[in-house]
């Protein structure tokens, strides 16, 4: 069995701040996934031009054609760009959560921010006064029922179902049910590390790597399987290659490996 090594296993101030950084880097480079997708690009420009065109809440009147596609060019892109932020840390904190728990937490701490910055920096600056004599809160529940109606629409469309748990995820106590980062064979068991903890199944290697369906993952050696989301970085050294997850594990890349690892651009040829 190819040994496994870890970082920082010894707690301390400076560990924290290490996890942090690594988790940090998961989920921002999830959110750049999240975000870079053609739907979203597609609803940004179509919101726009739609919305920019109709002005509504009086815009229509205190603003030129080219000032409106402005204006709410930059109050749709702003707000897709804080809501895919909100739903993407909540996703990483909260695995575990069901979609529409997700979606109204989201929503809510999207609405607070949002409804914020729209009363006190985009309109000021942009000179928008219409909703000065509503207030705050009539600005807190016209975002909420709005991301909460744009939630609803994603699901009940193409663009998102919430995913099936992961078959293997069902052989695990609740308590150890979570975010999978990786498996590891160990005789005739398997290892499943989720963010919850580690819990051992009978089960052969392959069989478990089949029962991941639904995560995004990739094999590195004929011993260990690891979660795309869970690595933080890669380390070569001598012409080999490892992995460093979240979790502080540093996972070997046999050879055989290799060129699967670099075509999911994980490693990058010099």
């Amino acid at each position: 069995m190819h040994e496994l090594h870890f970082i920082a296993s010894q707690p301390g101030p400076t560990d924290t701040a290490t996890v942090t950084s690594e988790q940090m880097r998961v989920i921002f480079r999830k959110f750049r996934q999240d975000l870079n997708t053609p739907t979203k690009k597609l609803v940004f420009v179509f919101l726009t031009l739609v919305v920019g065109f109709a002005g509504p809440f009086g815009t229509y009147v205190s603003m030129s054609p080219l000032e409106r596609l402005f204006y709410w060019g930059l109050v749709i892109g702003s707000s897709i760009l804080l809501v895919t932020a909100v739903r993407v840390v909540l996703m990483h904190q909260r695995p575990g959560w069901s979609y529409w728990k997700l979606a109204i937490a989201a929503s809510c701490i999207f609405a607070l921010i949002y409804a914020t910055l729209l009363a006190w920096v985009i309109n000021p600056i942009t000179g928008i006064t219409h909703y000065d004599h509503y207030g705050w809160s009539f600005l807190f529940m016209m975002v909420l029922v709005i991301a909460i109606a744009v939630h609803g629409i994603r699901y009940f469309t193409m663009e998102i179902r919430p995913p099936r748990m992961p078959r293997i995820l069902e052989r695990l106590p609740e308590e150890k049910r979570g975010r999978i980062i990786r498996l590891t064979a160990r005789d005739h068991f398997v290892d499943v590390y989720t963010d919850k903890g580690m819990y051992s199944i009978r089960i052969r290697f392959a069989d478990a790597v089949n029962e991941t369906e639904g995560v995004d993952g990739i094999c590195v050696h004929r011993s260990h399987w690891v979660a795309i989301d869970a690595i933080c970085a890669a380390q070569k050294a001598n012409g080999r290659i490892s992995l460093l997850l979240c979790d502080g594990t540093v996972v070997p890349v046999s050879r055989k490996y290799h060129s699967e690892v670099r075509s999911r651009g994980i490693v990058k040829d010099p």
